[in-house]
């Protein structure tokens, strides 16, 4: 089944100036989501959605498609990521439709060869409405606030190896959504309906939002090329 996929690629960057652009090992930081999507053979078309004529011109240099900026009303710090995915799927995308898309977030950049392809194939398995790519979270979870509530009995502390599948807490890590294309149209959500969960690595659920998370992500993708 194939899909197309739509990157959001916003100029305006407060924590890191040009964040979508900025060089991670010799490319631009939204040329390794392009490049992760074009080698998967379950998308169609990298679509890029940006209000910036500059990350315009270099997702079309790195091969993907940006057929006109993003309008002002829905570029801003307060539009959601949704309207934003509404008007590529209604002013972007090629005709017709693919019946499902991916959402991949430039802020993640790692991913192994045939993460979206594997994803892909366990959203058809699973006749998932939805899907999000997350992480298993090892530790210990407290509810914060003015009495911090634990999300465990502390008087029966788990061990790992011995917790039960619904005793496992995972978290949306971001790397990427896949929906279909008529439900998130009829819902404006990216999560509805039956929702499937892809667990993905640590590296792959790193993302960068302050220039230390930059260096980060440098040091896993340069120990993934020597590794």
């Amino acid at each position: 089944m194939k899909c197309d996929a739509i990157v959001l690629a916003r100029g305006g960057s407060k924590g890191i100036p040009g964040k979508n652009v900025v060089d991670v090992l010799g490319k631009p930081l939204i040329a390794w989501t392009i490049e992760s999507a074009q080698r998967s053979a379950c998308v169609r078309d990298v679509v890029v959605s940006t209000d910036s004529e500059e990350i315009a011109e270099v997702a079309r240099r790195w091969g993907a498609r940006v057929p006109q900026l993003r309008p002002a009303e829905i570029a801003g710090d307060r539009a959601s990521s949704e309207s934003a995915l509404r008007h590529a799927l209604e002013h972007m995308c090629r005709l017709p439709l693919t019946d499902m898309f991916l959402f991949p977030q430039v802020t993640s950049p790692i991913r192994g060869d045939r993460l979206f392809d594997e994803a892909a194939a366990y959203f058809a398995e699973g006749r998932y409405d939805s899907l999000f790519s997350s992480t298993r979270v090892h530790n210990f979870l407290w509810r914060g606030g003015a009495v911090p509530v634990p999300l465990y009995d502390p008087l029966q502390r788990p061990m790992r190896q011995q917790l039960t599948a619904g005793e496992i807490y995972y978290r949306e890590n971001g790397n990427f959504y896949i929906c279909r294309t008529a439900g998130f149209l009829e819902t404006e959500c990216r999560l509805f309906g039956k929702i499937g969960m892809f667990e993905t690595g640590e590296d792959e659920a790193l993302e960068i939002d302050e220039p230390s998370d930059l260096e980060r992500v440098r040091t896993a993708l340069e120990a993934g090329r020597t590794g």
